[in-house]
């Protein structure tokens, strides 16, 4: 029995290929029929989709022949995506592809102002795997258009997702910003949040340090030997139990002597410099060099 046409569409994210037909066990008779028929549109040789229908962004990188990648795929694999970038759509093509983007019949139906479009170094890395980028070539392609430290922070989630950073490092050729992130990245950071609030205070030149345990609880971030900072992302406090725990471990860490500082997602990444005056206040004051019980 051959298998329908919504099926195979559906497979495909939208789009089926000749081969796709074929396999099916569609001849070339019968895609002519269907296309006559307006159940297939060939929108480009060899590529197939159902008249008037909208493409997913999977659908569209199918039918430019390429993958997802970058801010767009890093989070099909759990990995930090920068703040705002699922308002931009990025794909990598071959180099070809990449160039006839604007021109091509996938990039005037379905293409997107504002679309980043990205091929990377050689052969080798530049191949397609799968339609969604797995996590190195990911975070190869958003280290050509994202900041340091949101690279970093990609990076550390990759480690901290059982990534192994000399797998990067060996990698034979990389962006200049790939090489420095690499080298500022760690393998302690509990969340991209707090890899940027990290990167951030150390570019100040303030010392701190990730992951340390005070008075029985691990805490996100420490300055001196007194002043906890603590980062919630979204995860957080979604339910009342985690507000409990959080609202006892301050408590306990305020009773054992330390200042306590904690910053939401929205505080990081919306209005760091406030976070930044806060901090500075505190280290000012000497309260990171002190207990408050002493």
């Amino acid at each position: 029995m051959i298998e329908s046409l919504d099926s195979l569409l559906e497979q495909g994210h939208g789009v089926a290929t000749t081969a796709q037909l074929r396999t099916a066990g569609y001849s070339k008779k019968q895609v002519a029929a269907a296309v006559a028929a307006k159940r297939l549109e060939r929108v480009i040789r060899g590529r197939f989709i159902a008249p008037g229908s909208q493409l997913t962004d999977v659908g569209v990188a199918r039918l430019a022949g390429g993958s997802l990648t970058g801010p767009s795929a890093l989070p099909h694999h759990k990995l930090w995506t920068p703040h705002g970038s699922a308002l931009t759509r990025h794909f990598r093509l071959t180099k070809k592809g990449a160039e006839l983007w604007e021109r091509s019949a996938a990039g005037r139906r379905f293409g997107r102002a504002g679309d980043c479009i990205h091929v990377l170094y050689d052969t080798e890395s530049n191949r397609f795997d799968d339609l969604i980028d797995g996590p190195v070539p990911a975070l190869l392609a958003l280290a050509k258009c994202g900041g340091l430290d949101d690279v970093i922070a990609a990076i550390e989630s990759f480690a901290r997702g059982g990534g192994d950073l000399e797998e990067l490092r060996r990698l034979p050729q990389k962006p200049r910003r790939f090489a420095e992130a690499l080298d500022l990245a760690t393998t302690t950071a509990d969340s991209g949040l707090e890899s940027l609030a990290r990167v951030r205070l150390q570019r100040l030149g303030i010392d701190v340090r990730a992951q340390v345990t005070c008075a029985g609880w691990p805490c996100d971030l420490v300055i001196g030997e007194w002043l906890v900072v603590e980062l919630d992302g979204f995860e957080f406090h979604s339910s009342r139990a985690a507000l409990d725990r959080d609202l006892r471990k301050d408590r306990e860490l305020v009773l054992a002597g330390y200042t306590i500082l904690r910053f939401s997602y929205n505080d990081v990444m919306r209005n760091w410099p406030a976070c930044v005056e806060q901090i500075l206040a505190v280290v000012a004051a000497g309260w990171h060099a002190r207990s408050r019980a002493s």
